[in-house]
């Protein structure tokens, strides 16, 4: 199961980079939130991943390991980037 402080730490990190690779972007909003006893993580508004259905895929099913959810939140955060960078006006 994963921690409200592992998840903090992980949006923390995962932020810096964002930041630190664009050279800006606050509205590049990643954050993590808690609510109803559940974890919700979202970037530019839309959720990423959440404890509620949790979509990792799994390392071991058998012992419920699944893939670090820093790994999958890169994965999500680099989907939804190439489909904004699609966007042509």
């Amino acid at each position: 199961m994963i921690d409200l402080n592992e998840v903090d730490e992980v949006v923390t990190t995962l932020r810096d980079e964002v930041y630190q690779t664009s050279g800006c972007c606050e509205y590049f909003n990643l954050f993590g939130q808690f609510a109803d006893g559940e974890i919700f993580i979202e970037f530019l508004g839309i959720n990423i991943w959440n404890t509620v259905d949790d979509d990792r895929e799994y390392i071991d099913e058998d012992n419920d390991i699944r893939v670090p959810l820093e790994d999958h939140l890169r994965k999500r955060i680099n989907e939804e980037i190439a489909k904004v960078s699609k966007i042509k006006l």
